[in-house]
């Protein structure tokens, strides 16, 4: 009668000893949501006017759903921001962890764009 109840166990911590798949996969949306959404966002991006009348006009739009963010206008950011609440609450897999940017976003001759920030002045 032992024997059984062994194998039966064994066979249990088996199972058990597993190792759990990455919560990206565990706990990800349906995939055809997601790729709507990532194509979604991207469509926007691209599709983006990026134009602006002063800097107020521009910002960065959400950073880490399929890439590391970028300067757009700040209808597009909203729209774009929206999808990104939208694709991370689902844990869809591809995110991304970004390094803060050391950049700002500016208005140059009607278009938003990123320029790195200027220098600090030198120290008197």
């Amino acid at each position: 009668m032992r024997a059984p109840v062994l194998v039966l166990a064994l066979g249990l911590l088996a199972v058990a000893c597993r190792p759990a798949p990455p919560p990206a996969q565990r706990d990800a949306g349906p995939p055809a949501r997601c790729e709507d959404l990532k194509r979604r966002f991207v469509g926007l991006r691209e599709g983006a006017p990026r134009v602006c009348a002063t800097a107020a006009d521009c910002t960065f739009y959400v950073a880490g759903v399929v890439d590391c963010g970028g300067v757009v206008d700040q209808a597009t950011a909203t729209r774009l921001a929206s999808y990104g609440e939208s694709i991370k609450a689902l844990k869809c897999p591809g995110l991304l962890q970004c390094a803060p940017r050391a950049a700002v976003a500016v208005c140059r001759e009607g278009r938003c764009r990123e320029e790195s920030p200027a220098p600090a002045p030198p120290p008197r």
